[in-house]
This record gives C-alpha cells, sequence and structure tokens, in this order.
C-alpha cells in the first residue's frame, strides 16, 4: 500500500466539519495529499468536468442530499473509486441499492482499521481497473489499425485486381521497405484511391 505509485487525488463529500477532519486524520496514515473537502453533493457535481479526483469519500447523509444517488453518478460519470459511508441501520438498504455500480459500501460508526482496509481496497480497486482502461485503449488502437489496414486491402483487390493475400503481403513489404507502420501504408493507399 505505501510502496510506489501515483499520488491519489482525494476529495472528501461531508456536512459534517468535525467528521471531514476525522476522516482527513484517518486518511493522512496513507500517504495521500491533502484531501479536498466539499460540504454539499451539489458543489462536488459542480466541478464534474475535468474531475481532477480518484477517490471520493461520502459521509452520508449530506445537506443537499442523502449521497447515494451522488455516488452512482460520480461512478457512471468518472473514473474516481467511491467510498460512501452509511449509518449502520441504513447499510442494507444503501448497499443493495449501489452495490451494483461498484460503489465500495461502509457502515458507520467506522472503525480505523475497518476504514483503512477499505481505503486500500478502494486504491487497489483504481490501479486495477487503470490497468484494464489502458489495456482497453491498446485493444482500441490496434482494432482501429485492423479496420485501416482491412480498407486499405479493399482499395488494393477492387483497383489493382490484388488478392487478399497478395494485398496483405504488399502492405506488409511497403511498411517493412519505408520503415513504417501498417497503420502509416494503409493510410497512404487510402488517400491515393479515395482522393
Amino acid at each position: 500500500m505505501r510502496g510506489e505509485r501515483e499520488p491519489i487525488q482525494v476529495a472528501i463529500v461531508s456536512s459534517s466539519e468535525k467528521s471531514a477532519a476525522a476522516l482527513n486524520t484517518l486518511l493522512s496514515g496513507h500517504g495521500f495529499g491533502t484531501p479536498t473537502v466539499v460540504r454539499t453533493g451539489g458543489e462536488i457535481r459542480r466541478n464534474l468536468t475535468g474531475f481532477p479526483y480518484d477517490m471520493v469519500i461520502i459521509n452520508t447523509p449530506l445537506s443537499d442530499e442523502y449521497g447515494h444517488e451522488l455516488a452512482m453518478d460520480l461512478i457512471q460519470g468518472t473514473t474516481a473509486e467511491v467510498l460512501l459511508l452509511v449509518k449502520n441501520d441504513s447499510f442494507g438498504n444503501v448497499y443493495d441499492e449501489v452495490s451494483a455500480y461498484g460503489v465500495l459500501t461502509v457502515p458507520k460508526p467506522i472503525p480505523p482499521q475497518l476504514f483503512d482496509q477499505s481505503i486500500c481496497l478502494a486504491v487497489s480497486s483504481r490501479q486495477r481497473r487503470m490497468r484494464v482502461e489502458k489495456e482497453n485503449t491498446k485493444l482500441k488502437k490496434k482494432l482501429e489499425e485492423l479496420r485501416l489496414v482491412d480498407r486499405a486491402k479493399c482499395m488494393l483487390i477492387a483497383y489493382e485486381g490484388m488478392s487478399e493475400t497478395q494485398a496483405h503481403r504488399h502492405i506488409e513489404k511497403q511498411a517493412m521497405d519505408t520503415r513504417s507502420t501498417r497503420k502509416a501504408v494503409a493510410e497512404h493507399i487510402l488517400r491515393a484511391y479515395d482522393g
């Protein structure tokens, strides 16, 4: 947990100043920078454009809403991990409503050890999700390249009378001979035949 990692930006949403200060103290042992503290759901919602937070801790209830809707909105509209602190007597109902969204729900009062474990779980979850998103981006780029190459092959088949195998070899050879990527060769072919 305390090894090398990218800095995590944390926001605390709590209508209670005392609770926000207590959460800030609990977070200080995790090596995060100073968290941003906001008092209402509306306040954090206004910051959704260019959302800078990696983790948001919501101490329910808030003064302008309960907080579970905010948690679901943040999960769906940002890349932040969300930790929702809920009174023990409401925990079951709130958990049932938000768990399918990936909101980490914790009953309160919360013992420091459970809070620490929840933070570790949220950090691990974020790191895993970031790896998956990075892999997803790589796969999207690869798929885009394959589509371009396939379109270029279709142009070579249609305009040059090549077979699919010949068109494929032609693109591969051009990439090797010009020391460029198959994508660059495909783009060049498409420009030549598309206009």
